[in-house]
């Protein structure tokens, strides 16, 4: 049962981390009317490398933890960038 509840904890947090990005991401953007999920295509996205540079900095001040970016490949859902983004976060803190 301890385990089920450590677990449900590291989804939240997870779930946190998720809404704070793609708020991070949200304010970023450079056509407000456009929404961001995980599910939205990258490709409707108008944003920049000078936007992205901003929310990586936002990122690694608030969680005090450095962010390597390098993506093999292109992503297709601001969720895949996301998901990219936790993974560093929580490597970073899990490695201290």
């Amino acid at each position: 049962m301890v385990e089920v509840a450590e677990g449900h904890a590291a989804l939240l947090d997870r779930k946190a981390l998720q809404e704070e990005i793609i708020a991070f991401l949200q304010r970023e953007i450079q056509d407000p009317s456009v929404i961001l999920t995980m599910e939205t295509p990258t490709d409707s996205v108008v944003i920049d490398s000078l936007d992205i540079a901003r929310v990586l900095f936002k990122i690694e001040e608030k969680y005090q933890c450095e962010i390597v970016l390098s993506l093999a490949a292109p992503p297709e859902y601001v969720g895949e960038i996301v998901d990219f983004l936790i993974d560093q976060i929580l490597l970073e803190k899990q490695n201290g």
